[in-house]
């Protein structure tokens, strides 16, 4: 079974994006939007070849984008490291 590790920052965006959603959207929408976004690090963290490098940000930092929503992450031996999770308007440049 592949681990996925989130770290505290991670938790933070998830935890921001289900606030933001249940207030704009509701609860049902939010609960609906954030399960995906953690079903998506499961099947990152099973799914060895995908996520983009993202050289500018780290040499080891990947990406992948749902929906409105971009994961970055680091592959470890048995799974993937959550580094953030933020809306895909944001500045990449500034959250690292």
């Amino acid at each position: 079974m592949s681990k996925v590790i989130f770290s505290r920052r991670a938790k933070v965006d998830l935890l921001q994006i289900w606030n933001y959603l249940a207030e704009k959207a509701g609860i049902e929408t939010a609960d609906r939007i954030t399960r995906s976004l953690y079903d998506r690090c499961d099947f990152l963290a099973r799914s060895r070849g995908l996520g983009q490098l993202q050289d500018e940000i780290g040499p080891t930092i990947r990406s992948f984008s749902m929906k409105k929503y971009v994961i970055f992450f680091e592959r470890h031996s048995e799974g993937i490291n959550v580094l953030r999770v933020v809306h895909a308007s944001r500045d990449w440049a500034n959250l690292f």
